[in-house]
């Protein structure tokens, strides 16, 4: 009887010995629950204001698009207005190297007699410089 109450009482203190492991095993995985949900909470937030930067970022992109767009519309417009008003005094110009006069440049360009006069003494004054130059 004695050898059934031993075993009896190595086995209770086998079970107590087990039941502790297992209180403290549930124990450290409750404290690391804790520390994951907290870093999870910490990397929400985070993400969450990497979110709200990239929103801030694309939005603060859509308006410089939409600046430089406007941008190159105008540089476009003014390309174009540019050339068709700069078209008159190219040809004038051509015409003033082939010996034309002012009634000449003043017809076939479309300038006024003023331009034309103008352009002439330009041609004239870019010409005597070019002399003394060579």
């Amino acid at each position: 009887m004695v050898l059934v109450g031993t075993i009896a009482s190595i086995a209770v203190v086998l079970a107590i010995v087990a039941l502790w492991q297992i209180w403290q095993s549930r124990n450290e995985w409750q404290r690391r629950c804790v520390a994951m949900e907290s870093e999870l909470k910490q990397l929400r937030e985070q993400l969450s204001l990497v979110n709200r930067g990239t929103i801030g970022v694309g939005r603060r992109l859509v308006q410089i698009e939409a600046r430089l767009q406007d941008i190159e519309q105008g540089q476009e417009y003014i390309t174009q207005t540019t050339s068709q008003h700069q078209q008159p005094y190219t040809q004038a110009e051509q015409l003033l190297n082939s010996g034309a006069d002012e009634v000449q440049l003043k017809e076939n360009c479309g300038l006024s007699l003023g331009e034309a006069k103008l352009m002439q003494l330009i041609h004239g004054a870019a010409e005597s410089n070019s002399d003394r130059v060579a």
